[in-house]
């Protein structure tokens, strides 16, 4: 009798492994058979559902895309994993910079200023001056409000030689004008006190000023 129930409890216990291998198995396949636009709608639901070693994993299948929108939301959606780290991921600097520049090279314009900011300070990866100024400035032209203020910063404090102010003020004025907030804020100021050589201008100072009070109203109800 003990044999027998013995038996019956291996049989059990192989049609376990049997089934929970078929489950593997239907798995498997089933994610092989996903298209990349179906990884990434997946990879971003898992994000926004904090799970982000399984999202990591659908992205970096929608990466692989050879259709360009989905290559590069993915890849810049992997480009920020890896350059935060998230649990279940550790920041990877390389990975990080791997991804962005592969969405930043098809003119994603987030994916460069985010690469011009990490080559600026070396985060996570070695600090690069010409690699930061050349992906601001694309970023830049690509009409970004923080790569707009961004550059306008960086010419400000003499990242490229010489201030040249007047430059300085299109770039604050054309991201103002997109709603960014601190370069609003800066033009109030530029224009209030006339620094670096820019003539007071109290008529744009108190425009600037009145345009940020209605967009704080507007964020406050």
């Amino acid at each position: 009798m003990k044999k027998t129930g013995n038996g019956k409890i291996s049989q059990i216990i192989f049609g376990l492994l049997l089934l929970s291998l078929a489950v593997i198995i239907v798995i498997v396949v089933r994610e092989g058979f996903r298209t990349p636009e179906e990884h990434l709608t997946r990879g971003l639901a898992l994000l926004a559902d904090k799970n982000y070693p399984a999202a990591e994993q659908a992205l970096i299948r929608a990466a692989g895309a050879q259709e360009t929108d989905t290559m590069v939301q993915a890849s810049w959606q992997l480009g920020n994993l890896y350059r935060t780290g998230a649990e279940g991921v550790a920041p990877n600097g390389r990975r990080a910079e791997l991804f962005l520049e592969k969405a930043a090279s098809f003119g994603f314009a987030p994916a460069q200023y985010e690469l011009a900011l990490m080559y600026d300070v070396g985060d996570k990866i070695p600090e690069n001056r010409q690699k930061a100024n050349n992906w601001m400035n694309q970023a830049a032209q690509s009409g970004l409000p923080e790569a707009l203020y961004g550059l306008g910063v960086w010419i400000e404090r003499g990242h490229f030689g010489e201030p040249d102010m007047g430059k300085v003020v299109t770039l604050y004025e054309q991201a103002a004008e997109k709603g960014h907030v601190n370069a609003m804020r800066s033009l109030i100021v530029l224009y209030g006190d006339g620094i670096g050589g820019i003539a007071p201008n109290p008529e744009r100072s108190n425009y600037w000023l009145n345009v940020l009070k209605k967009k704080m109203e507007e964020s406050q109800s």
